[in-house]
């Protein structure tokens, strides 16, 4: 509410909505179907106001702070769903349920329209940086938002996130598809809650 007067009435408007549904939640008594109508409602909204953050926000500190926040969000969940669904003996059911939570399902298909395998599921989701989706993709613009923060800030001097952000990318960098194991996903996520 403070920040009214600078968000376009649109955008006020899907933020008003979306507040409104979670504020209520879903009643005690609701079906399946109720449940997802709700979910594709705030689905709608928060695509809404990302459309208006990217349509009307000034390309100012402010706009790269929001950035650099949802693409460590972002980078972190990819990795966590990655580990839980992607393990070597997941069932299909899983792989696809990865590219959907990673709306990535039309992608994939498109390249591999044989059905859903580990090792080009993980190459999509994970290493693949022209997908907007994927892991490799955020941690290319963690890196370039925290470079123009830093030229903002104090530029040459490096900030306390330039050391994990080098040992993320430097990490990142040497992964190939077989070493995609738990263990070097749980890393990479320390290193992005170390930058956050």
């Amino acid at each position: 509410a403070v920040i009214r007067n600078r968000f376009p009435i649109d955008g006020w408007r899907a933020l008003e909505d979306a507040s409104r549904i979670l504020a209520t939640g879903v009643p005690a008594n609701s079906d399946a179907l109720a449940v997802e109508g709700l979910g594709n409602t705030l689905l709608r909204n928060f695509a809404a106001i990302t459309g208006v953050e990217l349509d009307n926000m000034n390309r100012l500190s402010g706009w790269r702070f929001l950035k650099l926040g949802a693409r460590i969000e972002r980078a972190i969940l990819v990795s966590r769903l990655a580990r839980r669904l992607a393990s070597p003996d997941a069932p299909v059911d899983c792989l696809e349920t990865l590219l959907e939570l990673n709306s990535s399902e039309v992608t994939y298909r498109v390249r591999y329209p044989h059905g859903a395998a580990r090792a080009p599921v993980l190459d999509l989701v994970l290493l693949d940086d022209s997908n907007p989706r994927s892991l490799a993709f955020a941690i290319r613009r963690i890196a370039d938002h925290l470079g123009a923060l830093d030229q903002l800030v104090r530029p040459r001097a490096p900030t306390t996130a330039a050391a994990p952000l080098k040992e993320l990318q430097s990490r990142f960098s040497a992964l190939i598809q077989p070493e995609l194991d738990a263990r070097r996903l749980i890393a990479v996520e320390n290193l992005l809650l170390q930058i956050s």
